[in-house]
């Protein structure tokens, strides 16, 4: 996750933000002595041993990540909008950036991201916060507590999602970019390789000058770790059938108290 510290006015275009499988530590600063393998750029090294030329095959760092990264494949970029990115589909689902799915859900001051759960504040610049609003809040209730997504304080963050479809039992993997603890819906991962390493990529570009890393370690509390070990045994059906007393409903639903 990043926060956009700076920006300056008078360029075309905002940060742009996704993941890779492309390994950092074989991508390389272009310089005189790149050449062209397949189509794809390469980097040739000397050995100062032999000073025998060997194809490394490092890929150079293209200078933007759309369309330079994006054409070399094994890469999911989304170019970050003023406004807010997500689309609704019209079958409900989330494709390209579409709605918001099961797998990432806000209730009160919690986000809850797969088995994960963590503090609005950590997703959203303290100042930016809105008051604690349950499940049921629409849109409309939330529209005068959000900034543009291209603001200086705004926070960005990606991450990811293996699913197993039920027709063919194959996994797939999506993408979600979420803007200021807003998730902005499901991306498949066309070609990305389920047992491969993904990689962050934020590309500075336009108007964003400066942004810095946001860590989001968070040792969840006793209790929050009882919520989420019943939640990984009961069906979210299943939870009002509980003998417990509706407060603790609530919170295993992640709702305002």
């Amino acid at each position: 996750m990043v926060e956009i510290e700076e920006q300056e006015f008078g360029w075309s275009g905002h940060l742009r933000c996704g993941l890779t499988q492309h390994r950092p530590s074989r991508m390389v600063p272009i310089r005189v002595g790149s050449t062209m393998y397949d189509g794809v750029p390469q980097l040739i090294e000397f050995s100062s041993e032999s000073q025998q030329t060997q194809d490394e095959r490092y890929i150079p760092i293209p200078q933007y990540s759309m369309p330079d990264l994006t054409n070399l494949g094994k890469a999911w970029i989304f170019a970050v909008t003023k406004y807010r990115n997500k689309e609704q589909s019209p079958a409900g689902r989330s494709e390209g950036t579409g709605e918001s799915d099961a797998f990432i859900e806000r209730c009160g001051n919690v986000v809850r991201i797969g088995r994960n759960v963590l503090p609005l504040h950590f997703l959203v610049s303290p100042d930016l916060i809105p008051i604690v609003v349950d499940c049921n809040s629409s849109d409309d209730e939330l529209a005068s507590q959000k900034m543009f997504a291209t603001s200086v304080g705004s926070r960005i963050g990606v991450t990811y999602d293996i699913r197993t479809t039920s027709k063919t039992m194959e996994k797939e993997c999506f993408m979600h970019l979420l803007i200021n603890g807003e998730d902005q819906g499901a991306t498949r991962m066309d070609g990305a390789e389920i047992d491969q390493p993904f990689y962050a990529t934020v590309d500075v570009y336009g108007t964003s000058k400066q942004v810095r890393i946001v860590q989001v370690n968070h040792l969840p509390s006793l209790q929050e770790s009882c919520r989420v070990a019943l939640r990984a045994q009961i069906p979210d059906k299943e939870i009002n059938s509980l003998p417990l007393p509706s407060r603790l409903k609530r919170y295993l639903r992640y709702e305002k108290p």
